[in-house]
């Protein structure tokens, strides 16, 4: 997948930004390149960052991967630069960057997306926009804040632990604000037919098919996803949710209602699914009925698999502001707006926690 999707998918970014180049009039292309650019850096940078090993039963592994020369390494940056006849030969002695270097490349390049993109009304949810840069911030200061990466000399200048928490919150809050969707309702969340399939105001970025775009009966997302479909590797491979965390899903949270429990019957699920009693009785428990074909189709696969896809949702933001707020505010304060949101999706969200689980319920 890193090969053969993040790089290929860098590669036409760069083709883009190339392209642009500093012409005003294409500003808007750039940005939305150069916000994708990132996205899919921070993806590799933080898949690749090698973190300090927690597991007591391996002591040395953090002593090994410092004696290996890996420690605080990312991956390889390919810019615009490497276009042309020059770029194969140059790609050849690319070494890992460091986290520094890497993070340095990704803000870089989000500084230019938000400049770009500072106006511009975009023509869908594939297309970033200014909310998509602030909440790729967002993420990104999450990242530094979750490990002290001062202590082992590769982050420079960024911030790290408590002050890149309290960006990730301020960031998270502008992505919100710029946004300006609501987060996902029951109705969104239960239909049969457009169930994580269709966009709505809460997905902030997207990936948008087309029936024109699905090559086969497998190549699709509802053929992994969707237990509704009738030709695909579901049968096969029965996705579910793990059962403990079945059990800490409040009985009034909707979204408990999209999963087969050990004890759900048909009648209680018959308003959720387009299964026969049959089809449904024969499904083992726990599987998760979250991602529908495409208009509820289960026949056409070329119907089903034109679905739409959340890159990053609004809810996200918010769970990023919760979790910077306990680390820079304290646990009474995130559980506030914990609650806040929670109400959305339950009829009385209420939790008397001590402080220490409070991060582990959010």
């Amino acid at each position: 997948m890193t090969w053969m999707g993040y790089y290929p998918t860098i590669r036409s970014c760069n083709q883009v930004i190339d392209l642009a180049g500093d012409n005003e009039e294409y500003a808007k292309y750039r940005g939305i390149a150069k916000a994708y650019r990132a996205y899919f850096y921070l993806d590799l940078a933080r898949l690749y960052d090698p973190l300090y090993a927690e597991a007591p039963a391996n002591p040395t592994y953090t002593d090994k991967l410092l004696g290996d020369g890996v420690q605080g390494l990312t991956v390889p940056i390919l810019d615009e630069s490497f276009i042309g006849e020059q770029g194969e030969e140059m790609a050849k002695n690319n070494p890992r960057r460091t986290r520094e270097e890497m993070f340095n490349f990704i803000f870089a390049d989000l500084a230019d997306a938000e400049a770009c993109l500072m106006e511009y009304a975009r023509a869908n949810a594939s297309e970033p926009n200014l909310a998509v840069v602030y909440g790729l911030y967002a993420r990104a200061y999450m990242w530094l804040g979750g490990q002290a990466f001062v202590e082992d000399g590769l982050n420079g200048v960024h911030p790290s632990g408590t002050d890149a928490y309290a960006l990730a919150a301020e960031y998270a809050q502008k992505a919100i604000a710029a946004h300006g969707g609501s987060i996902m309702s029951k109705e969104e969340w239960t239909s049969i037919t457009s169930g994580f399939n269709t966009v709505v105001p809460s997905w902030m970025l997207a990936l948008i098919c087309s029936t024109d775009t699905v090559v086969s009966n497998l190549h699709q997302n509802p053929a992994h996803l969707s237990p509704e479909l009738l030709a695909g590797y579901f049968p096969h491979t029965l996705p579910g949710v793990p059962s403990n965390w079945y059990d800490k899903i409040r009985e009034d949270d909707f979204r408990k209602l999209l999963i087969k429990g050990p004890k759900t019957t048909y009648a209680q699920f018959a308003n959720y699914t387009s299964m026969s009693q049959g089809e449904f009785d024969a499904l083992p428990p726990y599987i998760f009925f979250k991602y529908r074909p495409a208009l509820g189709n289960r026949n056409d696969n070329m119907t089903a698999g034109a679905v739409s896809l959340p890159l990053m949702r609004i809810e996200e933001m918010y769970f990023i502001e919760m979790e910077a707020i306990y680390h820079t505010q304290g646990a009474s304060a995130a559980f506030d707006k914990l609650r806040a949101f929670m109400l959305n999706r339950c009829d009385d969200y209420y939790a008397v926690l001590p402080d220490a689980d409070v991060l582990e319920e959010i």
